[in-house]
């Protein structure tokens, strides 16, 4: 019987919801975005809620895995994302742009991010009482940087390239791309605080020495100066080694044909290595090869993806060399739509109104979810960026200092810094022998509370920022 042959299991219909919605997008996404000026972010996260786990269950990542726990899916496919677009944003920044501007992306990256990771964590303790401090200065750590992925609408719509000045645009877009990698030492903290203060066995002044000790040389030293200083490195090797390998197939080429004026294609390029088009596979397996080189040094993979792409475009030496091809753009949209559709299916709107359960987590209610929203879209950065702005000498008015303030989007990076401190969280938990002991039912109740608040930020995020200019 030839329906038999049909097997319409959820990876493949998955597959035709992918390539359905880009396919459609695509055709109207000039008009939606230079009309209605909406990104392709608010698009596919509001098409993944419909035809995921929440309502027609079409695209259900929960079940492309065993045990039903998608957080290790999850966490490696927006290290990957997070780390192109990072790279990409690199690549896109002018030659030497960090030199020029460095006060100013200095300013946004450690006051800026440290008082909004102190104020929105003593406002999440606030609204949700039942949490600590530190759960609250952990949940504000992951949603402390701000989206490369929301925000390059600023630096491709055309209503922003009409209205946005183009120096903003690149400070808004490298400032996304340096402070995800920069919001780990504020999620690390966290952790240790959390880790310390939950444990009885060691002295206070125990505790101190060897967080500080701890935060110094394992994150500030090793993982963010030694991951810069890494990314750096790599991306200066990397330039040179290709820069010096075309240059020379040139001038290879040039004394041939001044030589040899009749000779026929094919011996003219049967001594080159490269093609135009591998240019681009380098400009793909040079990421790869940093997300593995930082994950099994244990670095900063997103610093060194920034650091890398800055010193690889340094001299706009590449960009001038790839403006013909727009596969790397292309790319990026496709992995934008397929990574905001993804997470629009698994958001927990089940877990935003208390439905996990009365013992675990009794506060947690929409009217609060509500309260953190208004507070991160509002006292997160735009108080402190107005405060500083007239020592930022890329900021020229008040005017300017609001919308950089509220352009702090949260996306991509806070999901990834939700599920790696969701697995830390874990195995501390399961550490602890006495499962009715205070320890172990802190961590269980802040693992479940920690997701639902913050994939509640990132939905109203995507909502505004998504929404706002494109």
């Amino acid at each position: 019987m030839v329906w038999s042959t049909i097997d319409s299991n959820n990876p493949h219909v998955s597959y035709i919801l992918v390539g359905l919605f880009c396919f459609v997008y695509s055709l109207i996404s000039f008009k939606l975005q230079n009309s209605l000026f909406i990104t392709e972010s608010f698009f596919s996260t509001i098409f993944g809620i419909f035809v995921g786990s929440n309502v027609l269950k079409w695209f259900d990542p929960y079940k492309w895995v065993s045990n039903g726990n998608i957080d290790q899916l999850t966490y490696e496919l927006s290290r990957v994302i997070l780390c192109i677009q990072i790279f990409t944003t690199a690549i896109d920044t002018p030659k030497k742009f960090l030199k020029y501007h460095w006060k100013t992306i200095l300013l946004l990256i450690i006051p800026i991010m440290t008082f909004g990771w102190i104020v929105t964590g003593a406002f999440i303790k606030l609204i949700f009482p039942q949490l600590h401090f530190t759960d609250g200065l952990l949940i504000a750590g992951c949603i402390t940087a701000t989206d490369p992925c929301l925000s390059a609408s600023i630096m491709t719509g055309h209503f922003a390239i009409q209205n946005v000045p183009e120096i903003l645009r690149h400070i808004i877009a490298v400032e996304s791309g340096i402070n995800d990698g920069m919001a780990f030492p504020f999620v690390y903290l966290s952790l240790q605080l959390i880790k310390y203060n939950n444990s009885t066995i060691y002295t206070q002044d125990f505790k101190a020495k060897h967080i500080i000790k701890n935060w110094l040389v394992d994150v500030i030293l090793y993982k963010i100066v030694f991951g810069a200083v890494f990314g750096i490195i790599m991306g200066i090797l990397a330039r040179k080694g290709l820069k010096k390998l075309i240059l020379a197939e040139r001038e290879k080429e040039d004394k041939k044909n001044s030589v040899l004026m009749h000779v026929n294609n094919e011996s003219k390029t049967k001594n080159k290595w490269l093609t135009k088009e591998s240019i681009i596979t380098i400009y793909l397996s040079f990421i790869v090869l940093l997300i593995g080189c930082a994950s099994t040094l244990g670095i900063d993979d997103l610093l060194v993806a920034f650091f890398a792409g800055t010193a690889f475009a340094w001299t706009d030496w590449y960009s001038s060399h790839t403006e013909e091809f727009k596969f790397i753009s292309s790319l990026d949209f496709l992995m934008n739509c397929f990574y905001f559709l993804y997470l629009g299916s698994i958001l927990p709107f089940n877990q935003f109104n208390n439905a996990v359960g009365v013992r675990i987590v009794p506060d947690l209610k929409i009217w609060r979810l509500i309260l953190v929203g208004l507070v991160v879209l509002t006292l997160r950065r735009i108080p402190i960026v107005v405060t500083l702005h007239k020592f930022m000498p890329d900021v020229a008015n008040f005017k300017e200092s609001i919308f950089i303030g509220h352009f702090g989007a949260v996306g991509v990076g806070a999901i990834y810094s939700c599920m790696m401190a969701k697995e830390f969280l874990t195995e501390q938990m399961h550490s602890v022998e006495d499962v009715d002991s205070t320890e172990y039912k802190h961590y269980k109740r802040l693992i479940y509370i920690m997701w639902p608040i913050i994939a509640y930020i990132v939905f109203i995020s995507i909502t505004v920022h998504g929404c706002t200019i494109a």
